[in-house]
């Protein structure tokens, strides 16, 4: 008697699975075929029109001021003539504004033109401590008749224009047309227009 033996390689039965490329190959050919396909003919395309929007042109307000004056104490005997000349005004103390104060970057150009430069004393950049101190007779200053209206009226200084040449400065209010202004600016505006009316633009 012996102990019985199996022949024989054992075999086990297998299911076959699928392979994972061909399961994502297959995925992604249903995915493909359930997007829908837009045909050239339900193609719509959209043209977008602007909008007709305000002038970007800027409404310009503009006012040029009479000529420059050359203001100094009451009683001077070298401002009693009807103006004076610009190659005068070199030689004499100056008290005035820093750079880049309106009427310096004027007479600073006017100088260069006239091939030579001003003889500036002080600098200040309050006009009220420039009067005072024109007054005291530290020296002259340029200036525009309206910055100096009650001083000339009271006697407390003098002034002349100056000639040859005789300069103004000119002042711009620009407002933007792309919305409403807002009511100081049409006041300020206005207020220009009235005052001159032959300068506004």
């Amino acid at each position: 008697t012996g102990t019985p033996t199996v022949s024989g390689t054992p075999t086990h039965s297998a299911t076959a699975s699928p392979s994972p490329t061909s399961t994502a190959t297959a995925a992604t050919s249903a995915s493909a075929s359930a997007t829908p396909t837009a045909s050239p003919s339900s193609t719509t395309t959209a043209i977008a029109t602007p909008s007709p929007t305000p002038s970007s042109t800027p409404s310009l307000t503009s006012s040029e001021t009479p000529g420059l004056l050359l203001v100094g104490p009451p009683s001077d005997p070298l401002l009693a003539g009807r103006s004076i000349r610009f190659s005068r005004v070199l030689a004499l103390p100056l008290i005035v504004s820093p750079m880049p104060n309106g009427a310096r970057v004027l007479i600073e150009a006017a100088a260069r033109e006239a091939a030579g430069s001003l003889h500036v004393a002080m600098e200040m950049h309050s006009v009220h401590l420039i009067k005072k101190m024109v007054h005291a007779g530290w020296g002259y200053t340029v200036a525009l008749r309206e910055s100096v209206q009650e001083e000339l009226l009271s006697h407390s200084l003098a002034a002349c224009p100056i000639s040859l040449p005789a300069m103004s400065q000119r002042f711009y209010l620009s407002v933007g047309n792309r919305r409403k202004a807002s009511g100081a600016i049409g006041l300020v505006s206005g207020l220009i227009r009235q005052w001159r009316p032959d300068q506004s633009a």
